[in-house]
């Protein structure tokens, strides 16, 4: 008789074979992004990708972009102790070539 293997292992071992497990991992560290430099720096940033331990974020004007700039180690450490790992080594940020939109991953206070 065939032993069960459970669900999650083999989820698992899909997501690592197909390559979709990287991609979960760098759309949660974005997610973090927003979570970690707090409403207000979230919504003058919007991180794009991960390449090779750097995070890159676009940043929508150059007063936002020298304070995280001089908050860039501080903000490393955060994501990678949130994420439980040691991932990201850096943080690019640049200037916006267009008006932000709103990040996705800030929740929206309801009037009352």
């Amino acid at each position: 008789m065939k032993k069960l293997e459970p669900i999650g292992a083999i989820l698992n071992r899909f997501l690592a074979e197909s390559g979709l497990e990287d991609q979960i991992q760098t759309a949660n560290m974005l997610q973090l992004w927003a979570k970690t430099v707090g409403p207000a720096a979230a919504s003058h940033t919007r991180a794009l990708t991960i390449k090779e331990g750097t995070l890159y974020v676009e940043v929508d004007n150059s007063a936002w972009l020298q304070q995280l700039t001089y908050l860039k180690k501080c903000y490393i450490e955060k994501l990678n102790e949130q994420a439980g790992s040691r991932s990201i080594r850096n943080i690019h940020f640049k200037m916006a070539n267009q008006e932000l939109k709103p990040n996705k991953w800030i929740r929206k206070k309801k009037k009352t």
